[in-house]
């Protein structure tokens, strides 16, 4: 089972990965887009990757990204 720091870490990797954004700068309170500053192809890059590894998130948080 993967526990909340496991899935934080993988989160944080797969952002780092779509945007070059260093783990240590990303935080838990961040947005992707107002935040983070990801564009929308990042974004659906990360939510494939995020699907690979069994992560979904429901349509209306997306949009609120």
């Amino acid at each position: 089972m993967v526990n909340e720091n496991d899935s934080e870490g993988l989160v944080k990797e797969l952002i780092h990965q779509v945007s070059g954004i260093p783990i240590d700068q990303i935080g838990l309170e961040d947005r992707l887009i107002v935040t983070l500053g990801l564009d929308s192809v990042e974004i659906i890059d990360l939510l494939i990757r995020l699907e690979a590894v069994g992560v979904t998130i429901p349509s209306a948080q997306i949009s609120a990204a």
